[in-house]
């Protein structure tokens, strides 16, 4: 007598995965990987941009104030080319572009402060009891701004 259970081949059942299913999700994943990395390093490298412009045009800035700061109590100015000479308190000082470099030069110890770095140009004008001051600084990505101001000495 014929029995269908007797005759029943049992299919053996692979569970998982195959070697090219395994590779192929591998190398999926890998793309992506790449593709996402991508987009992040490219993100963090515009981020160290921008933050090394931010800290220029805070330099920039600095600058201008430590000039206007300067110039509020001096006597007797002078502008000739990219140098502004000029006493303070009592003691001669000057102020000039050297290289790429604003430098505060004092004359009682003798010592140079650094006010800006990365300036291409630097220009002083005084007349009529005004001091007009323009410099122009480089940032990341060879982009230049120009910064100005002006400050009213009285003569003496």
């Amino acid at each position: 007598m014929y029995s269908p259970s007797k005759t029943k081949h049992k299919k053996s059942c692979a569970l998982g995965f195959t070697l090219i299913e395994i590779l192929c999700v591998l190398i999926l994943a890998g793309l992506l990987g790449a593709f996402f990395l991508g987009g992040y390093v490219n993100s963090v490298k515009m981020h160290v941009v921008a933050d090394s412009n931010y800290q220029q045009a805070q330099k920039a800035q600095l600058a201008l104030l430590r000039i206007i700061l300067e110039m509020q109590s001096v006597t007797a100015p002078s502008v000739s080319g990219n140098i502004i000479t000029y006493s303070f308190n009592g003691e001669s000082r000057k102020i000039q572009l050297v290289g790429t470099n604003i430098i505060l030069y004092t004359g009682s110890d003798g010592t140079n402060h650094t006010l800006l770095d990365n300036v291409t140009d630097f220009t002083a004008n005084y007349a009529s009891e005004n001091l007009s001051i323009s410099f122009t600084t480089t940032f990341s990505g060879s982009t230049s701004k120009t910064f100005s101001t002006s400050v009213y000495i009285p003569s003496s």
